[in-house]
């Protein structure tokens, strides 16, 4: 019960035009911002640049291209 409640209180935050500008404006605001771990870009040119970043320093990465439109 605890996880569907959790689920749907952060889908509604998620569904917060204010909150939704200042995760994109703080999360992802430097190269070491803590959703860069996370999400290579904002475009498909950004992700292809941090996945060959990645691939310099000897690793291996998957992207995924989820199509969300903000």
């Amino acid at each position: 019960m605890l996880h569907s409640a959790s689920k749907a209180f952060f889908h509604l935050l998620a569904g917060i035009d204010p909150l939704k500008a200042v995760a994109s404006r703080y999360g992802m605001r430097h190269p070491s911002s803590f959703a860069r771990r996370f999400i290579a870009g904002e475009t498909i040119d950004e992700a292809i640049a941090a996945a060959r970043t990645v691939e310099a320093r000897g690793l291996l990465q998957t992207l995924d291209y989820l199509g969300e439109m903000g």
